[in-house]
């Protein structure tokens, strides 16, 4: 499936365009419909931590408690009765973020490696975001005009 990596390259857009799919998938169905919908809202003010195969996400309603969801389940009531939860909804679409962002993942001009996002920090300015090669460094990552 995804890897650590790919699961770093979520971004809010890759994940408006999982929500938005899931919710035309789960049209159908009122109950995973609420669950994408609260997943969306509270992976935004929780805290989750998600490998690229395994979402371990804080309660939304008990404070300490955290849940671990995989391809198998979840560890909540709802998830080990079988029944739509928001945890195994969060986790959908992290995955599904995921495998958008390895689609729409930008290459280098000069070597076809991967365009990554690196912070630095620049002259007392503080940190700054740049699109950089993440090959052996030997080039620029955009070709001389």
């Amino acid at each position: 499936m995804v890897n650590s990596s790919i699961a770093q390259s979520i971004n809010r857009q890759t994940v408006a365009q999982a929500l938005q799919q899931a919710r035309a998938e789960a049209a159908d169905h009122l109950a995973w419909m609420n669950a994408l919908n609260r997943a969306a809202l509270n992976l935004e003010a929780g805290f989750w931590q998600f490998d690229g195969e395994i979402l371990i996400v804080s309660s939304a309603n008990t404070q300490g408690t955290r849940y671990t969801v995989d391809a198998h389940g979840c560890s909540c009531k709802a998830g080990q009765a079988h029944k739509p939860c928001w945890h195994r909804a969060a986790r959908r679409l992290r995955c599904k973020a995921a495998e958008l962002a390895q689609q729409h993942r930008a290459l280098c001009p000069m070597c076809g490696a991967e365009i990554v996002g690196r912070q630095y920090y620049v002259g007392g300015r503080g940190y700054v975001y740049f699109d950089v090669c993440s090959g052996n460094g030997e080039h620029y990552s955009q070709p001389a005009a």
